[in-house]
This record gives C-alpha cells, structure tokens and sequence, in this order.
C-alpha cells in the first residue's frame, strides 16, 4: 500500500518559519529598536572630527 504524503506540508514545514521563530525575530527587532533609541546620537560631522578626517 502507498502512504499518503502531503507534499504541500512538508514544504511548508521546509520554507516557512514557525511561530516560536518569528516572536524570536520579533523580541530581537524591539530589543534592537529600544537599543538605538538609549544610544547618542552623532552628528556626521562629529564622527569626521573624532576620527580625524
């Protein structure tokens, strides 16, 4: 007897993430936005004058 096999779920298990991935990549993406936002902010001319340029 031939099993039947869902080719359709198995691609989507292969191409697409799963729901814990994406919150993973979602706590990452607002740990980074919060992060940008405590840093200084440098002014182009600030960050040529500290590296001498």
């Amino acid at each position: 007897m031939l099993k039947e096999i869902n080719y359709c779920d198995i691609l989507d298990e292969i191409l697409y993430d799963s729901e814990e991935e994406l919150m993973i990549d979602e706590l990452r993406i607002l740990e980074a936005r919060h992060t940008l936002h405590r840093e200084p902010i440098y002014d182009h001319e600030e960050v040529c004058r500290m590296l001498g340029i």
